[in-house]
């Protein structure tokens, strides 16, 4: 199979760079561009960005499959993880598979959870609409993963949200949909790493649990929690305040 599309920047310590749902490589520009020691690697995911579609579900699984085929093309044996949302599924799918190729992880918005039952439930509406009506799946769904207390003040950014969604094929958003449903709740497997991990959470996020993450690691001392007044799109409401945390983690840890 081809690999996945990417792009290398910088020449440094190895970062992996994955994107979330709707999402694609371009979303990282408010990190690398100032951190230029670093080698920073930019995947599109299967059915994201220049990436090929594959499968009518793309598992968690399959994705980090694809992410270690690049990694192994470059000769990367062990890298720093940041992951967006639904690229953290993917991340800990590919920590459940190969954990040595871990120095570090930021889940950035994203949750090691499961989805719940009503979860499940959306995710199918969701991919039916998708289907009838990709703008308007579009259209309605972006706005609210922003700080709907926000929104007037955030019209720039979601239009920029709106425009990398539809850069995404109609198969990509429903495989990614219909895998996303089925991944496995990942919370003890972090527990149970060695290496510094890093929650970067919004206290206005709808799409991932914040106060929940918290609650559950609060007392394991290789994971740190930190929490911005902000919803799920952290590297469009408050791109410097996400940089800075997580570039401070980075210098620390890795």
């Amino acid at each position: 199979m081809s690999l996945l599309s990417y792009k290398i920047i910088g020449s440094g310590k190895p970062i992996v760079l994955l994107h979330g749902f709707m999402e694609n490589q371009k979303m990282w520009n408010f990190i690398y561009e100032n951190n230029t020691e670093y080698k920073w690697i930019l995947i599109d995911l299967p059915g994201h960005g220049n990436s090929d579609n594959y499968f009518i579900l793309h598992s968690m699984e399959f994705m980090a499959e694809k992410v270690k085929q690049v990694l192994d093309y470059e000769k990367i044996s062990d890298a720093f993880f940041i992951s967006h949302s639904m690229g953290g599924y993917v991340t800990l799918a590919f920590l459940e598979l190969f954990k040595e190729y871990f120095k570090g992880i930021c889940m950035f918005f994203s949750s090691p959870l499961a989805d719940t039952k009503d979860k499940k439930e959306q995710r199918l509406r969701a991919f039916e609409v998708a289907q009838e009506n990709l703008d308007g799946f579009i259209k309605v769904g972006v706005p609210n993963l922003f700080n709907q207390n926000l929104l007037e003040d955030l019209e720039d950014e979601i239009k920029s949200a709106k425009d990398m969604a539809k850069e995404t094929s109609l198969q990509g958003i429903t495989a990614a949909l219909l895998g996303m449903r089925e991944r496995k709740d990942r919370t003890e497997l972090l527990k149970l790493c060695k290496f510094p991990i890093l929650f970067l959470c919004g206290t206005f996020d709808s799409a991932v649990p914040s106060s929940q993450i918290k609650q559950l690691y609060e007392n394991v001392e290789h994971i740190t929690y930190k929490e911005l007044p902000i919803g799920h799109m952290g590297h469009l409401e408050a791109p410097e305040s996400c940089e800075k945390l997580i570039m401070n983690f980075i210098h620390k840890y890795y």
